[in-house]
Parts: structure tokens; C-alpha cells; sequence
């Protein structure tokens, strides 16, 4: 009788001992797994953040305006006026 209550208590000691065990490492797992989210959530803002920028550099960009300038200046093209543009068609349909 006395060797089976020690084992008994040999096994709720082990078995106590596991438990607090598995409790330590999840608590160091979810600490993980928050630190983690928080990083994730960091890079997520500053990836919209330069989304943003890269949206009005590129609507800064191709605005009318600046590519007229551009074509004016550096590359010396001109507007046409309606009555100097032919078209020229061509004899079995359009394609």
C-alpha cells in the first residue's frame, strides 16, 4: 500500500510538473506570436505609407501638363492642328 501511494505521488509531481511546463512554454509561445503580429502590423503600415507616395509620384508624373512640358522643351514636338492631320484608309476594311 505504501509503494502505491508514492507512486501516486510521484506521478502527480511529474504530472503537476508537466503541466506548469506547458503552461511556461505556451505563454513564451504566444509572446512570440504577439511580437510577430506587431512586426507584421509595422511593416503593413509602412508599406501603405510608401503606396501612398508611389501613388502621387506617379499622378505627379503622368499629369497632361508636365508631359506637354516635357514635350515642348526637351523634346521640341508641337501640337498639330486638326486640318494638318490626314488619315489614310486603306481599300479591304479596317484592321
Amino acid at each position: 500500500m505504501k509503494k502505491r501511494s508514492l507512486i501516486i505521488a510521484i506521478s502527480c509531481a511529474l504530472f503537476t510538473t508537466a503541466i506548469l511546463f506547458m503552461n511556461i512554454w505556451q505563454s513564451f509561445r504566444f509572446n512570440q506570436v504577439v511580437r510577430s503580429i506587431v512586426q507584421l502590423e509595422k511593416e503593413q503600415k509602412e508599406m501603405l505609407e510608401l503606396n501612398k507616395r508611389l501613388i502621387a509620384g506617379t499622378a505627379v508624373l503622368s499629369s497632361p501638363g508636365r508631359i506637354d512640358q516635357i514635350a515642348k522643351d526637351e523634346l521640341g514636338l508641337e501640337k498639330r492642328k486638326p486640318t494638318d492631320i490626314i488619315q489614310i484608309e486603306l481599300p479591304g476594311g479596317s484592321q
